[in-house]
């Protein structure tokens, strides 16, 4: 073999070593590459499952709404019920209180009407009376 060939020898051996070094470097690459798609994918899974249930959350949510809202609702006709019950109690008490006034109060036109068949009857004894004093 002459230097030449010596020469070549060394450099495709050279050549090798570090062909070789690179495909060990490129191996480690690709391996490293296949982890990452394989959390990619893990990562891909989770995000689907939790589209899923947000999905879910969303109708729960929805449900959640519509109860709320008949509830409310069912508070505000209450409410109103107990509002009207109120108001008509109050009335009614108002009523009673302008009744129980109005029987405290001396109405001379009631006397007078209950009472004529006695007072013409004093009056007329009265008018007797004073005639036998004056005459």
């Amino acid at each position: 073999m002459n230097e030449d060939d010596k020469s070549l020898l060394i450099e495709t051996i050279e050549r090798s070593k570090s062909n070789t070094h690179q495909i060990d470097d490129i191996k480690s690459d690709i391996k490293e590459l296949q982890n990452k798609q394989e959390m990619i994918y893990d990562l891909t899974t989770s995000v689907k499952v939790m589209a899923e249930n947000l999905s879910t959350v969303k109708d729960d949510v929805k449900e959640i709404k519509q109860g709320q809202s008949a509830l409310s609702d069912k508070v505000d006709s209450q409410i109103n019920e107990i509002k009207i019950d109120v108001d008509n109690k109050v009335e009614t008490v108002k009523h009673d209180v302008k009744q129980i006034d109005d029987e405290g109060k001396f109405n001379i036109r009631v006397w007078l009407r209950d009472n004529w068949i006695a007072i013409g009857v004093l009056l007329a004894l009265g008018i007797g009376v004073a005639k036998n004093f004056i005459g």
